[in-house]
């Protein structure tokens, strides 16, 4: 499959290139000192499920289409790799490979998503809930021991960019958060190696986002059309960088990220737990910025259940998007718009993924509009709930910075603002933060701004502030409630 190629505006000679690589696709993207995108380039890498809950990649076609992206990005950029000052690195988080002292993969990367678990993680669930480095070492220590015999590294995407690139084998913090890592102090913990049964001597470096880990190989500069000793910089995980790209870098500063699933990730300046707890279902993660940390609160398949409406109940609007040459989201949210606040009383639980979504007070009454209106309000209901959650720990958030494909629509954005009553906040590149992010890193880290903070500053821009509309507030205030006891009803019957 050919990669899809984009050329954008230009601006300073000078930029990063940047390999953002996700679950589902690889990009490279090309940005200059000033955070425009001057080209990118996508293309898929296919999910290997040999079982329903099992979920892999292959390392190799990952690096492949790493390189192949990179190349058609420069190309398309048509900037010279003299004026590429850093190569950044955006990834997935917590997705697993086994190497060995080749760089060689054992097995396939397992990704996030996968639901494996072994009869040795039973035993000590309760104490690496969530830590999916650890789960998955457990899995290859019971059910195939002859990889742990062979491997010299027990790695994470990152990680096995930079090994590719520069021979350096480190982790960012975000990554390392996974497995027997203290978040707190951000070391690798041999209390917690002990009782995860992960020996630390199998596992990277740590190195923090922003400093340098190594330089480009002549193997690896010949591969990816860059040029030999570019330095490459540590980079973080995609919600870490896409928190620096909309400048949450500081106490109470709040992002939501929105495709396939939601993310919200509020920025504090001490950890109030130890990475994950399970009662209000967040995550206390490192930032990419040393001293600082996220709570991460996750609504899955939020973008992912829009699309289930346009695939299996709208085939007319597909036809009639493409007989307008508009995106048929574009038609369902003017269908959305004609419905009011509330949606005449239909709620949508937004855990679909775990076969636990609700679409609650459906009748018949109700038509495909009043379904897209409550898919696009049970994120904001979603967001205010984790928001309730995390002013808990004394954080008052006052605005949320957005970002994400689904953040196109207006209409979307709207709603956001109304439920949560929160400013909602939109910068001018919502689609590529993550990949900015990791080039604000890049470019902080070869010295070319003196501080992170100046960084950003130099590279994002803000385009958007919307208030709320109090009268829409009103209403949702009365319908919170009901989403609230609705979620929370569904979400104890999940496993933690």
């Amino acid at each position: 499959m050919r990669p899809r190629q984009q050329s954008l505006r230009r601006s300073r000679s000078e930029c990063i290139a940047v390999f953002d690589v996700g679950t589902t696709n690889v990009k490279s993207v090309i940005i200059d000192v000033e955070g425009n995108v001057l080209s990118k380039s996508i293309k898929e890498i296919p999910l290997i499920t040999p079982r329903p809950e099992f979920i892999e990649l292959d390392p190799e076609v990952l690096w492949k289409t790493a390189t192949e992206t990179m190349k058609e990005a420069v190309r398309t950029a048509g900037v010279s790799p003299d004026n590429v000052l850093a190569i950044g690195v955006c990834t997935q988080r917590a997705t697993v490979i086994p190497l060995d002292k080749d760089i060689k993969p054992l097995y396939n990367a397992i990704t996030w998503m996968d639901g494996r678990r072994s009869k040795s993680a039973e035993s000590i669930w309760k104490q690496i809930i969530q830590r999916v480095l650890a789960i998955k070492f457990l899995w290859f220590k019971d059910e195939k021991p002859e990889i742990l015999e062979r491997m010299w590294k027990y790695v994470t995407v990152d990680t096995y960019m930079y090994l590719k690139l520069a021979e350096s084998c480190v982790c960012d913090f975000s990554n390392a958060a996974y497995g027997p890592f203290d978040v707190k102090s951000l070391k690798w913990s041999d209390q917690l190696s002990e009782i995860f049964k992960v020996p630390i001597d199998k596992l990277p470096d740590i190195a923090e986002p922003g400093t340098v880990v190594g330089e480009l190989t002549s193997s690896a500069a010949e591969e990816i059309g860059l040029k030999k000793g570019t330095p490459v910089i540590c980079g973080s995980g995609d919600q870490q960088c896409s928190s620096i790209a909309l400048g949450v870098v500081e106490r109470g500063r709040a992002k939501a990220t929105t495709g396939t699933g939601t993310f919200l990730d509020v920025c504090v300046d001490a950890p109030p737990f130890d990475f994950y707890q399970s009662a209000l279902r967040i995550f206390c993660l490192p930032h990419a910025i040393k001293n600082l940390w996220l709570l991460e609160g996750v609504l899955p398949t939020t973008g992912a259940i829009y699309r289930w409406l346009r695939d299996k109940l709208s085939e007319n609007v597909v036809e009639m998007a493409r007989s307008r040459n508009v995106d048929p989201y574009v038609i369902l949210d003017e269908e959305a718009e004609k419905v009011g606040p509330g949606a005449d009383g239909l709620i949508v639980v937004p855990l679909f993924s775990f076969s636990k979504g609700v679409i609650h007070g459906l009748s018949l009454e109700h038509g495909r509009a009043h379904i897209a209106r409550a898919i696009l309000e049970s994120v904001g209901f979603g967001l205010r709930l984790f928001l309730r959650f995390m002013e808990a720990f004394g954080i008052k958030v006052e605005e949320l910075y957005v970002d994400g494909g689904g953040m196109r629509s207006r209409l979307w954005r709207r709603i956001l603002a109304d439920i949560t009553g929160k400013k909602i906040v939109l910068p001018e590149n919502i689609e590529d933060c993550s990949s900015i992010g990791a080039a604000i890193l890049a470019a902080w880290g070869v010295k070319f701004y003196p501080s992170i903070e100046k960084a950003v500053k130099g590279m994002t821009r803000i385009v958007e502030a919307l208030d709320p509309n109090p009268d829409n507030k009103k209403v949702y205030d009365q319908i919170y409630p009901r989403f609230e006891k609705l979620i929370m009803s569904v979400a104890a019957e999940l496993p933690v």
